[in-house]
């Protein structure tokens, strides 16, 4: 779904921290079922090892952002393989998502 665009320690080669940031459109009729799953997402997330932040933005009705901070590229695929990204991704597959972008990025100066 939607552009992937990743920079992210693919020009350093770092070992670093890294950010995702997930934009996302929801249809209209799914957005208290999105707000369920993404919740328990976030919760569940935070919860890991490698997470060191998961934020949830919302602009307008049914557009959110998706602030995830992570300690290395290790991180992401542990996350990626939890029961609670399993939701997220079912969401997804289900049509609930108009659209969708991520921005990969290497963590700089993050507080």
């Amino acid at each position: 779904m939607g552009a992937e665009q990743s920079t992210a320690n693919v020009a350093t080669g770092s070992k670093g921290p890294v950010c995702l940031v997930v934009n996302v459109e929801i249809k209209e009729d799914r957005i208290d079922e999105f707000l369920k799953v993404i919740e328990a997402d976030a919760v569940g997330s935070r919860n890991e090892p490698g997470c060191l932040r998961f934020d949830v933005l919302r602009s307008g009705i049914a557009s959110f952002t998706l602030i995830e901070y992570y300690s290395d590229d290790d991180a992401v695929v542990y996350h990626k393989a939890q029961p609670h990204f399993a939701l997220w991704t079912d969401f997804k597959t289900g049509g609930g998502v108009v659209s969708q972008t991520v921005l990969k990025a290497d963590g700089l100066f993050m507080s």
